[in-house]
């Protein structure tokens, strides 16, 4: 029998078998058996979304990254290829300095006579003309009555000084300036005030005076920060009653004295009231010009006669020669063959370098007041022991006789 048959009847068989009796289907896996894996970590969808989410940031960071590195392609290659900076170490031997040229200072101008005719054009009364603005006598003689009511230690002479000195400064200063822009200004507030404006509102739209309240209360003594000119005005003043409106080195004052206090001496004197400050239009800067012009002496001075020059301070009026003195020639001032320069005459070299050492004494002791009056008073001591030193150094004498000169000369003090 062909073996080939018999296999393939068993196949049959086997077949048929099975068809007959089919294995048993294995039950499908529940929903919640399918997701439980206990050797697997659960992850919420919390946790998924933050997972998500730091992916994303990541991913931003990589792109923002390329973005800058393609954006600066070009020079992180040009910093690549090129080669280390070259430096160079040397000694720095030096160089000549600079020859520095320091400015010098202006001349000042010496007051001068003025003509008939230039000096009555402005009036009978007028006394001094400052670049061109006239100074009455009565504003002088006003000026001058109000500083002897408490004089203090001050002389006559220095007093006549500082009044002239504060009237010089107010039109020096006046003339940098067009009046005229003031003056409207003036003329509106003096309408606002009779409408009825009050005076802190006033302040606060036009101005106040420099040391008084910001509403333009101010309390005043003699010889404080506000000057004479202010002093004399308002110590002058009816209380309760607007005072006619006057000129200060920054601009015009509208004032009203409310209360005038009389104490046991002129000097404890006490006046309060109200100021307001017109200024002039022009700014800051023009007003320091025109100070400087001022302290530098830069004013163009006209005076009446010989009476008006010797009241100016003396940084304007001419210095004079003293008796026994001639001018120093350019010969003169060089040093003689000894070494030594020209000296000159003993006694009258020790007489001016007394008056030094007395103006040295009375600055110093002006130095520790700070009163308006005190820094006046400095600056016309200033001016002449200025003049004195120049007189020193710019003059010899003429030889004096053996009888009259002393055994030994001062030597010059140096300023403190």
């Amino acid at each position: 029998m062909d073996y080939r048959l018999f296999v393939g009847s068993l196949l049959l068989l086997g077949a048929s078998l099975v068809a007959q009796n089919p294995p048993a289907a294995t039950p499908p896996a529940t929903k919640g058996e399918a997701s439980q894996d206990p050797d697997k970590t659960q992850v919420t969808p919390r946790q998924q979304l933050d997972q998500l989410t730091a992916e994303r940031e990541r991913l931003e960071r990589e792109i923002r990254y390329v973005q800058d590195r393609a954006k600066n392609a070009k020079s992180i290659l040009a910093e690549k290829l090129a080669g280390p900076a070259t430096t160079w170490r040397a000694i720095d031997a030096g160089s000549s300095a600079p020859k520095v040229v320091t400015p010098s200072a202006p001349k000042q101008r010496a007051a001068r006579m003025g003509s008939r005719e230039e000096l009555a054009a402005h009036g009978v009364d007028v006394m001094l003309l400052v670049n061109g603005r006239p100074v009455e006598q009565s504003w002088f003689e006003s000026l001058r009555s109000y500083l002897d009511e408490a004089p203090g230690s001050a002389t006559p002479e220095m007093r006549a000084q500082r009044a002239m000195f504060d009237l010089i400064r107010n039109e020096a200063v006046a003339s940098a300036f067009e009046p005229h822009q003031a003056d409207d200004v003036l003329g509106d507030l003096l309408k606002e005030l009779d409408g009825g404006l009050s005076w802190a509102d006033a302040a606060k739209k036009y101005g106040v005076v420099h040391g008084s309240a910001p509403d333009g209360k101010f309390e005043l003594t003699r010889n404080s920060v506000f000057g004479s000119i202010f002093e004399n005005a308002a110590f002058h003043a009816k209380e309760g009653v607007r005072a006619r409106p006057f000129r200060n080195a920054n601009g015009l004052v509208v004032m009203q004295v409310d209360k005038i206090e009389k104490g046991a001496k002129p000097e404890l004197d006490k006046v309060l009231g109200t100021a307001i400050q017109i200024p002039y239009e022009g700014g800051a800067e023009l007003l320091q010009k025109a100070q400087l012009a001022l302290t530098t002496g830069q004013v163009d001075l006209v005076v009446r006669d010989e009476t008006v020059l010797k009241m100016l301070p003396p940084m304007f009026q001419r210095p004079q020669t003293p008796p026994g003195m001639v001018p120093v020639t350019a010969d003169q001032a060089q040093p003689a063959a000894g070494g030594r320069p020209v000296s000159m005459n003993p006694a009258q070299r020790n007489e001016l370098i007394q008056k030094l050492e007395s103006l040295q004494a009375q600055m110093q002791k002006l130095r520790g007041e700070a009163t308006e009056e005190a820094k006046q008073q400095l600056e016309v001591l200033n001016a002449q022991y200025a003049e004195i030193k120049a007189q020193l150094r710019s003059t010899i004498p003429v030889a004096a006789p053996e009888s009259q000169k002393p055994a030994e000369a001062k030597e010059e003090p140096k300023p403190r």
